[in-house]
């Protein structure tokens, strides 16, 4: 009777051990399971900034290349203001010139006709 005694007492002992590995392994993949979600959740997260980064580095890459065909359409370059600001400083200088002409020239009309109407009277 010792002997069956024993062999209840194992079997009970085994049946309480592996209810109990059972349920540590029940909680352990539990953890792991909420763990994986989380970590899922992450990793989705990082995703959606990592496509929202992306398509912002698009934006500002076209909004660049937009700039960089508009910008010879916009702007004149420092040498070609230069060369174009010399070609109307020069057409100034002329019309100057011509104008100084045209006032002595006039000068000399008016006192041809002064002398003349001296002359007259």
């Amino acid at each position: 009777m010792d002997l069956a005694f024993n062999w209840k007492a194992v079997s009970v002992l085994m049946t309480l051990f592996l209810s109990w590995s059972g349920a540590l392994f029940w909680i352990i993949k539990w953890l792991l399971d909420r763990y994986q979600r989380h970590i899922d959740q992450r990793f989705e997260g990082l995703e959606r900034r990592a496509l929202e980064e992306r398509r912002r580095w698009e934006a500002t890459d076209r909004a660049i290349l937009e700039l960089r065909a508009e910008l010879p359409q916009q702007y004149v370059q420092r040498e070609d203001w230069i060369r174009f600001s010399g070609q109307i400083d020069s057409k100034l200088d002329r019309l100057h010139a011509q104008q100084a002409e045209i006032a002595q020239w006039l000068s000399r009309e008016d006192g041809r006709r002064k002398g003349e109407h001296h002359a007259r009277g």
